[in-house]
């Protein structure tokens, strides 16, 4: 993750080969095989790899929630949504699947769910820390350019740790041109 994350694609990639090698039934490495394929764009492979996953082991919340992104990336709708649901069955109000489910609804123009999203993860924050980057995916998907480069600023002040995905998340692909959004990828020295 951290060399996916450094940009170092072909060292990610050969690390998880070299993992799924020394332990091939292991679920958590066979589900970052799909997290590298889904960082790689490599759609349509993480889908396979991580609907192979869950023909196993049909109950691993973080394969369904990799699911979901691959298949948001693919306009799949949906089956994203139903990945997401699948994934908060067993990790309830975590924050990461609210923000990806919010921002498969803003995509797919169901901007009420988009906007129950951001409320839900708002009643989150209140109680517990709920990272300023899940906020701005909804808002980015909303076509809300102004708010979502607020909630960047904010997650970057706030040391988000969500933040070494910036320069690879596709969510962020239809803001990634605003000048303020390649200013802060240079403060983050990306």
């Amino acid at each position: 993750m951290l060399l996916r994350a450094r940009g170092r694609h072909e060292e990610a990639s050969s690390e998880i080969l070299r993992a799924h090698e020394l332990d091939p039934l292991s679920v958590p490495i066979s589900t970052d095989m799909g997290f590298e394929l889904y960082y790689a764009r490599r759609y349509e492979e993480a889908i396979t790899q991580l609907r192979s996953v869950l023909q196993t082991s049909p109950n691993f919340p973080l394969a369904h929630l990799w699911l979901g992104r691959a298949y948001e990336q693919e306009r799949m709708y949906p089956e994203a949504i139903t990945e997401f649901e699948q994934a908060g069955a067993a990790l309830k109000d975590w924050p990461v699947i609210i923000a990806a489910a919010g921002h498969t609804y803003g995509r797919w123009g169901h901007k009420s769910d988009a906007t129950a999203a951001l409320h839900r993860i708002d009643e989150l924050a209140k109680e517990e820390y709920v990272t300023p980057y899940g906020v701005a995916l909804v808002f980015a998907s909303l076509e809300d350019r102004e708010q979502a480069m607020n909630w960047l600023q904010k997650a970057y002040e706030g040391r988000s740790h969500w933040l070494v995905w910036l320069n690879l998340d596709p969510r962020f692909d239809n803001v990634r041109f605003d000048p303020r959004f390649r200013a802060l990828l240079q403060r983050m020295k990306f």
